[in-house]
């Protein structure tokens, strides 16, 4: 009597542990992501709508739950993810997608660097259903071109500009004289908290062969193209360098002027 107890004991055991797995069981849901790519605004031409394109397949994909743990099957390249994955039924989910991380976007191109787009969105899942998940890539630092106006190269020599942001400043990213349109461009991260670049400018003065550096400073905003070009002027009865600012989607300048002789 006592084994047939010892028996139905067991069985129940089994029975209760199969039924609290089955209770237990996590349901899952698929993702399908449709990610672009917002527009560039390496244009000259203003008042120009550009579309958004598709965004390319080494895009860095990033998807966590609501407590910050990483989804592995939400994370890796655009290329592996781009046709869907599964995730657990929960809400709160995040996702975020990037072309180069803030570091690599300072450091190629020999130091200049280059536009950095990134976006992030948030989407639920439901057990045994398809969740769209859709958003767009923005550039997130600013860019920033150099030129020399004939003024300026009349009246000095062997010039260039250096720039720095103040957030960074161990980072400089210099136009030499040898500068162009076709020079690349200098790309820059955005500190929210001070979003400052300093701009100095170098040069000889052809007049008497006296080395001279020029001072000036401009605010930083993400998807910015900030256009300078470094040019004399006359102030206080001698000549001075101005410095202007042509932020390209805002249409606005600033215009600082120097004078070498003080």
């Amino acid at each position: 009597m006592k084994r047939g107890l010892i028996y139905i004991g067991v069985i129940c055991a089994l029975l209760t542990s199969c039924s609290q797995s089955e209770m237990t069981e996590t349901a899952y849901g698929n993702v399908a992501l449709s990610i672009e790519q917002g527009e560039n605004i390496n244009v000259e031409i203003e008042g120009v709508t550009r579309a958004t394109q598709v965004i390319s397949d080494s895009y860095q994909i990033n998807t966590e739950n609501a407590e910050g743990t990483a989804l592995s099957t939400g994370t890796g390249t655009y290329g592996n993810l781009k046709g869907g994955f599964i995730a657990p039924e929960g809400s709160g989910y995040k996702m975020s997608a990037y072309n180069v991380t803030e570091a690599a976007s300072e450091a190629s191109n020999n130091g200049f660097g280059e536009a950095r787009y990134w976006g992030s969105t948030t989407f639920d899942v439901t057990a045994y259903e398809t969740t769209p998940v859709s958003f767009v890539c923005t550039m997130v630092n600013a860019q920033v071109s150099v030129a020399y106006d004939e003024t300026f190269t009349q009246q000095f020599s062997n010039y260039s500009v250096e720039l720095a942001a103040a957030a960074n400043a161990d980072r400089t990213v210099e136009f030499t004289s040898a500068a162009t349109t076709s020079s690349p461009l200098g790309f820059f991260t955005v500190d929210e908290t001070n979003p400052t670049l300093h701009i100095k400018i170098k040069g000889t003065r052809r007049l008497d062969s006296t080395y001279k550096e020029f001072s000036q400073t401009i605010q930083l905003s993400a998807k910015y193209w900030h256009k300078l070009t470094v040019k004399t002027t006359t102030v206080s009865g001698g000549v001075g360098v101005e410095v202007t600012v042509d932020n390209a989607l805002t249409e606005s300048s600033t215009d600082v002027a120097i004078d070498p002789y003080a």
